[in-house]
């Protein structure tokens, strides 16, 4: 048997009214309908609930009600005076309430309700456990449950005596493995693959009615952040390593990966795990490269054009000749690019490897091209294909000119026409 209590009566207008919720702001519950999905689930699972309210014993259970010559089991509300029952109150919902939710959800719901109003949860061993007399108290009688309790309960809450070893954004970074995320801790979220560590947020989160997390890429995005800023270099270096895990699945790099920007500790892990050859998520270490390619990469062009490696230049001026604008201050030279890339496009510049500056002019004017139709078009089709048509014009002499003298002769019909 589960104890849930805390020291205030529960008004049973609260019990009877969908959505009415009265709760404090900053309480985890804010429907008004969780305790009725909770009661619900535990009547339509076999267990069995009992009341008290400062002396006042309830108990909840079901009275048989056909609509459209079908029969549901509409919860009642029963009230006991000296064991004897003394009247009821049916409550307007079934145990069809919440069909979706488990178990371990309306665990979670009482214990919530008990803790946003001062209270708890214990584990009652003894079958004759009677109230206190003061305050709310929920039993909770559900043996197929208790079976699980343990391991439920692991689940569901982060222990108190749990310390942190960083906060971070609004994140506690908790020791030990774990297959959820939670929330203010509270349970909100299923992992895919274990993480490293167990996050607890602790700032604002958007939860859906049956309190999971709302929006999971913003959990995510929150989590990310956080090992971003994080200043404990074992934290950094475990979750990089989890590759297996959730933190491997990550979104280390995508197309908004200098929002955040990695702390420069999140980026020297990076180059020390590198160094030693450990396994790292293939997006960790594409974003390591970017920001590296930014920070370390030469730049050629204007008053440096003397010192232009060969290939580069004689590149560089094959595309000038074909009247392609590359923006020369902005093509950087670097050692190194993700995954092995021999060139890319960030920020306004063109990146390329020193890799591909040893190639023939004709690999290196592909780059540069390349690159140069990504930053011009961007994502824009039609000036792709626009400013493709126009090179390949210019490329060719004798098709430009034909271009002329067509346009010429059109001119010419047209003024006579006139």
């Amino acid at each position: 048997m589960i104890i849930f209590h805390n020291p205030g009566d529960l008004d049973l207008e609260a019990v009877r009214l969908m959505g009415a919720s009265v709760k404090a702001a900053g309480s985890f519950g804010r429907f008004g309908t969780g305790l009725k999905y909770a009661v619900a689930t535990v009547l339509r699972g076999g267990g069995r609930l009992q009341l008290h309210i400062s002396g006042r014993e309830f108990g909840f259970g079901t009275l048989a009600r056909e609509v459209k010559r079908e029969t549901f089991a509409e919860v009642v509300l029963f009230e006991y005076i000296e064991g004897e029952l003394r009247g009821e109150t049916p409550l307007g919902f079934t145990t069809a309430l919440g069909k979706d939710w488990e178990p371990w959800m309306a665990v979670r719901e009482l214990a919530c309700n008990a803790r946003d109003e001062g209270g708890g949860f214990t584990r009652w061993e003894d079958p004759n456990w009677g109230p206190s007399g003061a305050g709310t108290e929920i039993a909770l009688d559900w043996p197929e449950l208790e079976v699980s309790w343990d391991e439920t309960l692991k689940e569901l809450f982060i222990p108190d005596d749990c310390n942190p070893l960083e906060e971070v954004e609004g994140i506690l970074i908790h020791p030990g493995e774990s297959g959820f995320l939670y929330h203010r801790g509270v349970r909100v979220m299923k992992l895919p693959k274990k993480a490293a560590f167990t996050y607890n947020i602790i700032a604002p989160v958007d939860l859906t009615e049956d309190r999971t997390a709302k929006y999971a890429f913003i959990v995510e995005e929150n989590v990310r952040r956080a090992l971003f800023l994080s200043q404990d270099p074992g934290i950094i270096a475990a979750a990089l390593t989890n590759t297996k895990g959730w933190e491997g699945s990550l979104k280390w790099q995508d197309d908004t990966w200098r929002k955040p920007v990695p702390g420069v500790l999140f980026l020297e892990e990076i180059a020390r795990l590198r160094a030693r050859r450990e396994s790292l998520p293939d997006a960790a270490s594409k974003l390591f490269l970017q920001h590296r390619a930014v920070k370390e990469a030469k730049h050629f062009g204007g008053y440096y054009r003397d010192e232009t490696p060969p290939s580069l230049d004689i590149a560089m001026g094959a595309l000038e000749s074909l009247h392609v604008k590359l923006g020369e201050e902005d093509i950087y030279v670097t050692r190194e690019l993700p995954a092995g890339s021999l060139s890319m496009a960030s920020g306004g510049r063109i990146y390329l490897s020193e890799e591909l500056i040893q190639q023939r002019p004709y690999l290196v004017a592909r780059e540069l091209l390349t690159r140069h139709f990504e930053l011009s078009a961007a994502g824009d089709h039609d000036k792709l294909l626009e400013e493709a048509v126009e090179l390949l014009l210019r490329a060719h002499r004798d098709l430009d000119r034909d271009r002329e003298l067509y346009l010429e002769e059109i001119a010419g019909k047209e003024d006579l026409a006139a």
